[in-house]
């Protein structure tokens, strides 16, 4: 079966992952990071007063909505870090209408609704999907996916557009589940925006909090 095949008859349950993290809108980043390095998450979705989805927040949103900045993560709140509201698709729908509300709403991820309870079951992204039919998004999405592969002796070297600054590369390596192009990966291993990805530094955050506390 081809690629455009298996994109129109898989489902986006058949890829997602059931893997949702949740957070009130009134806890801090601090919160939200630590979230994602213990559950190894790249997003968690932001509920409101009545608990219901919101909002949602990645890591590239920490990045530049509160380190860029220079906010104080412990003070700023998930409500306003969090995208809202929220891109969804349902539970029947195949790969071929995720993209297609991905690339039109200019974002990664969507989150998956059941189509009869209407409440979230999982999270799909663009490299789930590209993992799985590649082609379909190389020739329908050429300006937003991740185009060639180009092979190498060590390892897979991606050419398109970076998960984190956006920008086109022909240098894309994965780095914690994101495709990021030479100078993202540099800096996150790095540089302070690396903060909410190191689990050292978060060591650090966590000592400096039991410090305020004494």
């Amino acid at each position: 079966m081809s690629e455009h095949a298996t994109a129109r008859t898989l489902a986006v349950t058949e890829v997602m992952s059931r893997k949702i993290i949740r957070i009130p809108h009134n806890r801090p980043i601090t919160s939200v990071a630590k979230l994602m390095v213990q559950y190894e998450v790249g997003s968690v979705i932001v509920t409101n007063e009545e608990g219901e989805p919101h909002g949602i927040i990645t890591r590239g949103d920490i990045i530049k909505r509160v380190v860029a900045e220079y906010k104080d993560p412990g003070l700023t709140q998930a409500r306003e870090v969090c995208s809202s509201p929220i891109i969804t698709c349902r539970t029947i729908d195949d790969l071929e209408e995720a993209i297609y509300k991905m690339t039109t709403n200019n974002i990664e991820r969507l989150l998956v609704i059941d189509h009869k309870k209407k409440e979230p079951v999982g999270i799909i992204t663009m490299n789930d999907i590209f993992y799985v039919a590649p082609s379909l998004l190389r020739t329908r999405f050429q300006d937003r996916s991740k185009l060639e592969i180009i092979e190498t002796d060590e390892t897979q070297v991606f050419q398109g557009y970076c998960d984190d600054c956006e920008n086109y590369s022909t240098a894309l390596k994965e780095f914690q589940g994101y495709l990021l192009c030479e100078d993202c990966r540099a800096g996150y291993a790095d540089s302070i925006r690396g903060l909410y990805l190191d689990r050292q530094i978060l060591e650090e955050i966590k000592s400096l909090e039991r410090e305020e506390e004494e």
